[in-house]
């Protein structure tokens, strides 16, 4: 496998890379191969070599939404590079790779005066991952701007999905689960570069004094459920705000962030988890769904 996997990509294929490095979690174990694809050709021949192999693939951008295994991922760990990192302006249409960064992607649109993704101020990872998993706030979501996503499906082909045809809701998408993210097309408006700026400005420090975004996490662990009361408040409510399992702990600052607090392993975080929601059950007839994703087929009992 290690052959064919060199013979797809120019960049050196990693064996047994540890991935703790590669996610805001600083959790998890190597994976069995670590492949970098830098542009379309790449990845579509990537993807069919592992499809022939009936090899498992994850692909990782930031890790910022993402609880790697201990024992690490015994399969393919794809990581996006070279043209999927670029970014391109032309009026209000943007057509970004999927592993720019949000950041960066904020940033360029803002020098062009460009305003709708405001609510992505703050919010760590990449392009792609938001679009998988329709990120955002009350202020607005990704999918409101999706013009058209391009991907290659678990074939490796590539295609183009338009925006409307992709079903989006709270924290999902439509895209097929097997199928990589490679560019996003979005439909921005044009504003005033201080409304922007402000907007942008005030939505991180609301973050930044709620949220624990100095420690290693994951982000919000579960997502909200339907109803009057937050995730964060239910967990709050049930008095498990500093409750600690190992390394792992339940952040003072926002109940629904689990902290690694410098020796958490991927066990630590799933048993605090399972502590949380089984509390949570109990107390208020509440079954909290992770937001996180695990790699492999893990879940919270």
């Amino acid at each position: 496998m290690l052959k064919e996997l060199r013979k797809t990509v120019k960049c050196p294929v990693r064996t047994n890379e540890p991935l703790a490095g590669h996610t805001s979690f600083r959790i998890g174990g190597p994976a069995r191969y670590f492949v970098k694809a830098a542009n379309s050709r790449e990845l579509e021949k990537l993807i069919r070599t592992i499809s022939l192999k009936s090899m498992d693939y994850f692909v990782i951008g930031s890790g910022t939404n993402v609880l790697i295994p201990d024992d690490g991922i015994k399969g393919i760990v794809i990581k996006l590079s070279g043209e999927f990192s670029r970014i391109k302006i032309n009026s209000s249409c943007v057509v970004a790779g999927s592993a720019v960064k949000n950041a960066v992607l904020l940033k360029k649109t803002l020098n062009k005066s460009l305003g709708g993704i405001e609510f992505l101020s703050g919010i760590p990872g990449t392009l792609g991952g938001a679009v998988a998993t329709n990120a955002g706030t009350a202020e607005g979501t990704i999918g409101n701007v999706i013009d058209w996503v391009e991907l290659v499906d678990s074939a490796g082909r590539t295609k183009i999905i338009a925006g409307e045809k992709i079903i989006f809701s709270y924290r999902k998408s439509g895209i097929p689960l097997n199928a990589v993210i490679t560019r996003v097309g979005l439909r921005l408006r044009k504003s005033k570069k201080s409304a922007i700026l402000s907007k942008t400005r005030s939505i991180a420090a609301r973050r930044r004094k709620t949220q624990p975004l100095a420690s290693k996490n994951a982000g919000s662990f579960f997502k909200n459920p339907p109803g009057r009361l937050k995730a964060g408040q239910l967990i709050e409510k049930a008095g498990l705000k500093g409750t600690a399992v190992g390394g792992a702990e339940v952040s003072a600052k926002h109940a629904n962030f689990i902290i690694n607090k410098g020796s958490a392993t991927s066990r630590d975080v799933m048993l605090l988890a399972k502590l949380i929601r089984g509390r949570v059950k109990k107390l208020y007839g509440v079954k909290l769904e992770p937001e996180v994703r695990f790699p492999g087929k893990r879940r919270i009992n």
